[in-house]
């Protein structure tokens, strides 16, 4: 849109924000309200995600009582679990 020249690009930034901050959340908070999620349907992929999420955060667990501190300091662990369990 911004190659269009519809609006002078210096206000592109706002309707940036505008879009990020508060339309896009809107969408989806609309389309998870109206979505059909009953648990008969999506229960075993729930169960899915949740077993592999602990396998997960497991195995970097795991990896932290096997690397010494020095090898895997302590910002190095985090950003990786939190990666991993994201």
């Amino acid at each position: 849109m911004a190659a269009a020249r519809i609006l002078p690009r210096d206000q592109w930034g706002g309707i940036e924000a505008l879009s990020c901050r508060l339309l896009i959340q809107a969408v989806l908070i609309k389309s998870i309200a109206v979505s059909e999620l009953s648990m008969s349907e999506f229960g075993w992929k729930l169960v899915a995600l949740f077993v592999a999420l602990g396998v997960s955060g497991t195995i970097v667990l795991g990896l932290r009582w096997w690397q010494t501190p020095e090898r895997l300091p302590n910002p190095v662990f985090t950003t990786l679990f939190q990666t991993t369990t994201r």
